[in-house]
């Protein structure tokens, strides 16, 4: 009985961590102590593949921090509400990798995906321990507060979410989402877009923040 217990358990942990059937979260957040140690203790796999070391990210990514986000901005539990957010999860993850494949301090141009990371960082010994995974020799990634992004951005801001989504597209080879990133995708100046602002990214490594990088992009 004690193993059916053991394996059911096991079941709804993965099923609610991969998002599948997240009516189930507050059960298994009731009830988690059923679940045996050695599987809290996720590894990673080895992946090669950019999109496989991120997969494996997502799969290890402690599921208390959605539970703990969904509770601290009042986000009704519903097939909507719950895919969104499992969407700002992976996206603050590609965010992280990015960051730290390219020694590169990308600024953060996504609200929803800057309050996942400050609801991470609550969960201070899983955030370190999630870091542990991503690229480079250094891999704990600091937060760095900064101004909000103006309505219009200054030269210099157009610059940096260029710079970001020029990398964003090379190394996972698709446009950021618009529905997590919208401010990076707003209308820049085609001579802006068309600059090659990637020419430093080298990849591999760690960074940490956002930096500003020099003018030359500006509104329309």
């Amino acid at each position: 009985m004690k193993i059916l217990v053991v394996m059911f358990m096991s079941f709804l942990y993965i099923s609610c961590a991969m998002g599948m059937n997240a009516k189930l979260l507050p059960f298994f957040m009731q009830h988690r102590s059923a679940v045996p140690l050695l599987l809290c203790q996720r590894q990673l796999a080895s992946s090669q593949t950019i999109e496989g070391k991120i997969a494996d990210l997502q799969r290890v990514f402690p599921i208390e921090v959605r539970v703990r986000f969904m509770k601290d901005f009042n986000i009704y539990y519903t097939d909507q509400t719950v895919a969104k957010l499992i969407k700002t999860q992976n996206e603050w993850i590609r965010y992280a990798f990015l960051v730290k494949y390219y020694q590169t301090a990308f600024g953060m141009f996504s609200k929803e995906v800057d309050n996942f990371w400050h609801t991470f960082l609550l969960f201070s010994k899983d955030y370190e321990d999630f870091c542990e995974h991503l690229p480079g020799n250094k891999p704990y990634l600091y937060h760095k507060p900064r101004y909000d992004t103006e309505i219009c951005p200054t030269n210099c801001q157009w610059k940096e979410k260029v710079i970001f989504r020029r990398a964003y597209e090379r190394l996972y080879g698709s446009s950021p989402d618009e529905e997590i990133w919208s401010a990076v995708l707003k209308p820049c100046k085609p001579s802006c877009i068309n600059r090659n602002d990637d020419s430093s990214l080298s990849g591999n490594g760690g960074s940490d923040g956002s930096s500003c990088g020099g003018g030359g992009c500006g509104c329309d």
